[in-house]
């Protein structure tokens, strides 16, 4: 039986994989690491378990941090690491080490000079692994620029069923949150600054289109757009509710989550294509943006074409379920 210690930061990973549940609270990053823990827990010759000393508590500044990860080594055959336990646990040993890279934050690396210190020392460690698992070509292809040498790509994957949802329920949905049905309908994104929704709102405004955002705090509370703080069930009514689907994110991506849910159930998108999301948006042949002047046009032409746009990402999107997630990860642990 091979054992693997998967080291995470965050309390949500670790809490969701001993519970066997996805906390409400996990987000994209959190969502996918949560997923890959439960399709390795499935395999009878796996045995997989998340590293508590690698959470990192609200009490623990860096040193602290540090210290922690490395006053004991642990033993199992194969490691995990995401990217702060990378950069603060001990040096490789002779056990094989897998990194989990969603993306590099090219934002915040040129915040200061401990962020700066942080990512150097990430990137030169990423180089030093037995292999790198990300969820997009455009991230393998950056990796392979800093030096890594064996690098898998795992896309973002969905349980399809989840995407069911009834033309009677959505019905529902609007009337229970009084959204109007004489306006087009439009998600803008998780509401915060770099996912975009400044830019989207002042291109929109003048329009007669019905915006929405969502996420569990506004970040963007000075804008005159409708905000939804909803569970999961009610968030997939909300998508499946829209007319369109736009995500303008201005850093770059790993995939986007969002993007590739609107596109299960079948609702055109117009995204940015930052990072990942270009892979994500060209093979379901949806609409990138590059700018804010286009917007208002291919708007206007997703609208009138919806149906056709969302069959086409609907037909890329849903080979990326469950099963190809669950064999890919299991795979790559019994090629090792």
């Amino acid at each position: 039986m091979r054992t693997i210690l998967w080291q995470t930061k965050s309390q949500i990973v670790f809490d969701s994989f001993q519970k066997k549940e996805i906390s409400k609270r996990a987000n994209g990053g959190n969502i996918y690491d949560i997923l890959a823990l439960f399709a390795l827990d499935t395999c009878n010759d796996i045995k997989v378990e998340v590293d508590q000393k690698s959470v990192k508590k609200e009490n623990d500044n860096l040193f602290k941090y540090w210290l922690k990860l490395r006053t004991k080594r642990p033993n199992q055959d194969i490691f995990i690491r995401e990217p702060y336990p990378i950069v603060f646990s001990w040096r490789k040993n002779t056990n094989f080490s897998i990194a989990m890279i969603h993306h590099i934050d090219f934002d915040l690396k040129r915040n200061s000079i401990k962020h700066k210190w942080y990512f150097k020392r990430l990137e030169k460690l990423l180089a030093k692994q037995d292999l790198v698992v990300t969820v997009s070509k455009f991230w393998k292809k950056y990796l392979h620029e800093i030096g890594c040498k064996n690098v898998k790509v795992i896309y973002n994957s969905f349980d399809t069923r989840e995407f069911e949802i009834s033309e009677n329920k959505t019905v529902l949905f609007r009337r229970k949150y009084n959204l109007e049905d004489s306006k087009p309908l439009i998600y803008i994104g998780n509401s915060s600054r770099e996912k975009g929704v400044y830019e989207v709102y002042n291109a929109l405004k003048d329009y007669e289109y019905d915006l929405v955002m969502t996420g569990s705090t506004n970040k963007a509370k000075d804008l005159p757009v409708r905000f939804f703080n909803l569970n999961r069930e009610d968030y997939l009514c909300l998508l499946k509710s829209c007319d369109l689907v736009i995500t303008m994110s201005r850093m770059l991506e790993g995939w986007n989550r969002i993007a590739h849910e609107a596109m299960l159930l079948k609702k055109p998108i117009i995204g940015s294509g930052s990072g990942g999301m270009r892979e994500l948006l060209e093979g379901g042949r949806q609409k990138i943006c590059t700018s804010r002047e286009e917007l208002p046009d291919l708007v206007k032409h997703c609208l009138k074409d919806k149906e056709a746009i969302g069959e086409r990402g609907y037909e890329f999107a849903c080979k990326f379920n469950h099963e190809y997630f669950k064999n890919e990860w299991i795979n790559l642990i019994e090629e090792i």
